[in-house]
């Protein structure tokens, strides 16, 4: 079966990705290429993309805030996914906030097959939440 997916990958600083030792750009296929689109829209404040001001999350009008709402979060993370093409469902969801650190973790039913997915962010540390895939590449780690 050819690749429906295919990219060109971006490191966990979202730059290109080069071969260490070719130097060589690294192409991406199907499931890797779908967690790279997912990370990337979790990753987009709303209002940032041109293109499409409703894509993305409200960092700092609804995760970054005081008083957050731990279920709108969920809402709003589980939405940005499962409106994913190829994305099928999610499941084994758990999210919590210790020591002002966010933290997310599932699995991400997909076409290609399930993707295990974490995240953690912290206003000390990063405003964004950046998915890694510990089951993929050195690039969705």
């Amino acid at each position: 079966m050819a690749a429906q997916l295919i990219d060109i990958a971006l490191g966990p600083d979202m730059d290109l990705y080069q071969d260490p030792f070719t130097g060589d750009f690294v192409l991406i296929e199907d499931i890797e290429a779908l967690a790279q689109r997912i990370r990337i829209r979790l990753g987009t404040q709303l209002g940032e993309y041109f293109l499409d001001l409703g894509l993305g999350l409200d960092y700092f009008g609804e995760i970054l805030v005081k008083n957050f709402d731990l279920g709108l979060i969920s809402t709003r993370i589980k939405s940005i996914i499962l409106s994913t093409p190829f994305v099928d469902g999610i499941r084994d969801f758990e999210i919590s906030v210790t020591n002002r650190t966010l933290s997310v973790s599932m699995v991400i039913e997909t076409e290609f097959g399930p993707l295990v997915a974490e995240a953690a962010t912290s206003t000390v540390t990063s405003w964004m939440l950046v998915l890694s895939f510990p089951e993929l590449g050195p690039y969705l780690r």
